[in-house]
């Protein structure tokens, strides 16, 4: 039976709870559960190995300072990436401004996405950052009122550092703005950034399609 190794890499979105003295059994309420099993049912022919090394609060510096013990010690031949929420949100914040703007985000993003693809690891599959909240709305449940306006920049840097390394990408914002021209947006975040389980299956869904496609063309 083939075998294949899957590391969920990223902030509190990735992370949703899991246990982390069990990143290869506990894999947390969100995407990454969701995926997991998604994958086991659709590809039951493969002998998986997941990962869930979702990390709250964490930025891209955390993520790139952990990268070695958390995602390559597991010797991964996929890795999903998440983060940059909270690298928008503290620029926003005015901490740290100088390694946490756009353009610092882009910068140790591209050193970290060069990194990782020293060695066996051949695809990472990008997920860009998101922020719901509209401008007029209620944006007092967890980020502040400024994000709408920070959060392009971020974005637009994910999708550059992708293209570069020709890495797949998805855009959660795109599926979840669809959505809000039908419903509240904090019935798929709360306060606009953690999903709720409707929003994470909203992501689990394009993700798994997306791993499947990349295994299933191996």
């Amino acid at each position: 039976m083939k075998k294949r190794t899957i590391v969920f890499m990223g902030d509190s979105i990735t992370d949703a709870g899991r246990d982390r003295e069990k990143p290869t059994e506990s894999f947390g309420s969100g995407y990454a559960a969701m995926v997991a099993a998604m994958l086991r049912q659709r590809l039951p022919h493969i002998d998986f190995t997941f990962v869930n090394q979702g990390l709250n609060g964490n930025s891209t510096p955390q993520c790139a300072e952990r990268w070695d013990a958390d995602v390559a010690a597991y010797d991964p031949d996929y890795v999903t990436l998440m983060v940059g929420v909270n690298d928008a949100y503290a620029f926003a914040l005015n901490v740290l401004p100088e390694e946490l703007c756009a353009a610092a985000y882009r910068k140790k993003l591209d050193a970290m996405t060069a990194h990782a693809l020293q060695g066996r690891l051949k695809k990472i599959l990008f997920i860009t950052p998101y922020y719901l909240g509209h401008k007029g709305e209620d944006l007092s449940a967890f980020f502040n009122g400024m994000m709408p306006d920070y959060m392009p920049p971020y974005r637009r840097a994910f999708k550059a550092v992708a293209r570069k390394y020709g890495m797949p990408c998805l855009d959660p914002q795109q599926w979840f703005d669809k959505e809000r021209r039908i419903m509240d947006g904090k019935l798929i975040a709360t306060d606009y950034v953690h999903p709720t389980a409707y929003g994470h299956a909203i992501m689990a869904l394009h993700v798994a399609d997306a791993l499947e496609q990349m295994i299933r063309a191996e």
